[in-house]
């Protein structure tokens, strides 16, 4: 039987990406290690990875020494100084830059309800605002509050200047993919997508977030509808190797203008299992574990099948793990 060329040459390709999968995980494995070495944890505490050291929330680390501060806050003469930027779940931010908890909006049905994409709270440049409303998403009813969201994936270029800042750890680099500023940075733990939000002046967002921001009110399969995934609509597996610059993909763009958000890289969110239980059929705001050792990773990436790149799919994955799909984007509480 003859074998077609293109046919080897694809199998040849997934064989070099296995085996970098493969360096990857042992590279990673070894910066846990040097991290275990580096820190005086409790015995039995979970490893922190790539030296990222957590702040208690809403706090986020803001500089190379590790100085804990609010989102947008920078260390300045021995405290924290500047006007927060973001606020956790389910608070919105007042006039006097604090965080304050949201008044519910929703009439305490299940009805599904957009709110008002004109309200105060506009979105920074090159994030997207979602506004607030009531959504469904297989059995549960989601209400959450506006909120801002990147448009892309966040960037090499932009993770290198929070790298260069001395807050950040350049990732592993196994396939040499993060030498083109415009592509999104990956092999990325949560902790490492954590911090740079932080620096940023934002956070992760909610998979229940994530989720309204990608596919809209309507219950989409993908962010263009119910046609199944190919390579004219989205970056998943077969289509190219590795990651391509955001918004090469014109389908693969949601109603708020989120690029990339089914194929290229999936992503990092900021909680995990067990998602909360509803009460009344209605969930406010929100927000898995956000502790332990399990986080949701949310989108398809370029080594996703067409099913795996279906909006509503999720996978709970060890927060210290990195992978060359795996990327994020941050948010803002507004």
């Amino acid at each position: 039987m003859r074998v077609k060329p293109g046919r080897i040459a694809r199998s040849l390709f997934a064989l070099a990406l296995a085996a970098q999968l493969a360096l990857a995980g042992r590279a990673l494995l070894a910066q846990d290690a040097r991290a275990d070495d580096e820190e005086d944890g409790a015995p039995g505490q979970a490893p922190e990875d790539a030296g990222a050291r957590r702040c208690p929330a809403p706090r986020v680390r803001v500089d190379r020494d590790g100085r804990c501060c609010l989102p947008g806050q920078r260390w300045v003469a021995g405290r924290c100084e500047g006007r927060v930027t973001s606020c956790p779940p389910g608070e919105s931010l007042g006039a006097d830059a604090r965080c304050l908890r949201r008044a519910r909006e929703g009439d305490g049905g299940v009805r599904a309800w957009r709110g008002d994409a004109g309200a105060v709270g506009e979105a920074p440049e090159g994030m997207a605002r979602v506004p607030g409303g009531v959504f469904l998403a297989g059995p549960l009813a989601i209400e959450l509050g506006p909120f801002a969201i990147d448009r892309g994936e966040v960037s090499v270029g932009a993770y290198r200047r929070c790298v260069d800042a001395g807050v950040c750890v350049a990732p592993v680099d196994p396939l040499g993919q993060m030498v083109r500023p415009d592509r999104p940075v990956v092999n990325v733990t949560h902790a490492m997508a954590e911090t740079y939000c932080g620096w940023a002046g934002g956070r992760l967002p909610t998979s229940a977030e994530w989720l309204l921001a990608a596919r809209g009110f309507e219950p989409r399969r993908y962010p263009w509808g119910e046609r199944v995934a190919t390579c004219a609509l989205a970056r998943i597996a077969g289509c190219g190797d590795g990651a391509a610059a955001s918004g090469q993909s014109a389908a693969d763009t949601s109603e708020f203008g989120l690029t990339d958000v089914a194929g290229n890289v999936s992503e990092w969110v900021l909680d995990g299992p067990p998602p909360p239980r509803a009460r009344g059929g209605l969930l406010r705001d929100p927000v898995g574990a956000t502790e332990g050792g399990r986080r949701w990773v949310r989108g398809g990436s370029f080594l996703s099948t067409p099913d795996g790149a279906e909006l509503r799919r999720s996978v709970a994955v060890d927060a210290r793990e990195a992978r060359i799909d795996r990327g994020f984007r941050c948010a803002r509480g507004l």
